[in-house]
């Protein structure tokens, strides 16, 4: 039993130093698991092995979506606010804009919504896409 609380205490450790939303994901996970534990094995130790497993694999599984949002946009939750950035100037062809940093290249930004950042690759300086 005193090995159960030692690998508990280890694993809340490690989790302490997850993001907010890995948290929330191993405290369910961890329900779920200690839950399925309980009612499959029937006793304490199949609850906390139950328990130990969910929140890992819910920890994970957060970790997971957290990274795929990132990748889907890289300036999601990092950019300062709006006013921050300068807005590019529209063409008269759709989809390119004129960089409003120095010096001023047009640039294809079809595929981006209106307000998204894009980077400027001359002067490696993000602008709003108008």
């Amino acid at each position: 039993m005193k090995q159960h609380f030692l690998h508990v205490a280890l694993l809340a450790g490690l989790l302490a130093s997850c993001t907010p939303h890995q948290q929330q994901g191993a405290a369910l996970g961890g329900l779920a698991g200690g839950a399925l534990g309980a009612v499959a094995g029937g006793d304490s130790e199949a609850a906390i092995t139950g328990a130990a497993l969910g929140a890992g694999l819910g920890a994970g599984i957060a970790a997971m979506q957290e990274n795929q949002r990132a990748a889907a946009d890289p300036y999601r939750g990092t950019a300062p606010a709006a006013n921050d950035y300068p807005y590019a100037e529209k063409t008269r062809t759709p989809g390119e804009v004129i960089s409003p940093y120095a010096p001023y290249n047009v640039m294809d930004v079809r595929g981006l919504r209106s307000g998204s950042l894009a980077l400027d690759p001359s002067s490696k300086k993000k602008f709003r896409v108008p």
